[in-house]
């Protein structure tokens, strides 16, 4: 969502990046090809986000405002507070909303599934993200933000937790099982999102949640029944050939899917 604050996202990467090597949760295969790929997608989204932001600067007529981290003064620090924790449980009920949304719908399906085909999970499938599912999402957000009028600064304040989280949700990290149970009560954690890139078709529709799990809770999608297991199998049952992971490859899955689909058209729907 618009411009974050890179210097905390990079800082967060890194040590994120020592966190995965010094204490895994897993063994992960094809790390320097996976990277170079997650990363490719990376950096074609970023120049699908500015181009999208400058079109609706010109549709809008909008001067483009980075979002801001401090909190403005005021002598109303309790109204400010209190507006924050609001905006960032909007933002993340949004959120949830939206993510559960590409997954029902099969052509917005067909956009998010490149996130979900990744073999492996680790930090840098948190940035693998194709550029149709980043042209529609920017522009979903950014009807939500011009219908709520949401205040820039809760909003910048939003993006950086959130992209931190999302950081953490994919990294391949370990932590205590007692101490991951306590915050799965209120946050997403690495283990419960991890059940999120499951092969198996009914994990991957769960957990959708960015920051908190009591949406999951409340709406009926949580899944945890094996959050504690160790090995696992993450993916698409579509997209598992290594000649399909590759980055020109990987742009085209949607299309692919789509074709896949329309050969099995007069077989029953599987999803």
């Amino acid at each position: 969502m618009l411009d974050l604050k890179t210097d905390y996202l990079f800082l967060c990467l890194a040590l994120i990046l020592l966190w995965e090597h010094f204490s895994p949760r897993e063994v992960v295969n094809d790390m320097h090809k996976r990277w170079l790929n997650n990363f490719s997608l990376h950096l074609a989204n970023v120049g699908t986000k500015w181009l999208i932001i400058f079109l609706l600067l010109v549709i809008f007529d909008y001067e483009y405002t980075s979002p801001q981290l401090n909190i403005p003064a005021s002598e109303n620090t309790q109204g400010n507070i209190f507006l924050l924790i609001l905006s960032i449980l909007a933002l993340d009920l949004f959120s949830y909303t939206k993510h559960r949304i590409f997954h029902h719908y099969q052509i917005l399906w067909c956009t998010h599934l490149v996130h979900h085909s990744d073999l492996n999970i680790d930090v840098t499938t948190s940035f693998r993200h194709h550029p149709f599912e980043e042209v529609l999402s920017y522009l979903i957000y950014a009807l939500f933000i011009y219908m709520f009028k949401l205040p820039i600064w809760t909003l910048g304040i939003y993006a950086v937790i959130a992209s931190v989280m999302q950081l953490w949700h994919h990294s391949n990290t370990k932590l205590p099982r007692k101490f991951d149970n306590i915050l799965s009560w209120v946050i997403i954690t690495p283990y419960l999102h991890r059940l999120h890139h499951s092969a198996f078709r009914a994990e991957t529709n769960s957990n959708y949640g960015t920051l908190f799990s009591f949406w999951d809770r409340l709406f009926g999608t949580l899944s945890e029944h094996k959050a504690k297991e160790v090995s696992f199998n993450y993916g698409l049952e579509y997209f598992r050939e290594e000649k399909q992971l590759t980055i020109w490859s990987t742009l085209k899955q949607p299309l692919n899917y789509k074709v896949q689909k329309l050969k099995s058209v007069k077989q029953p729907r599987t999803d």
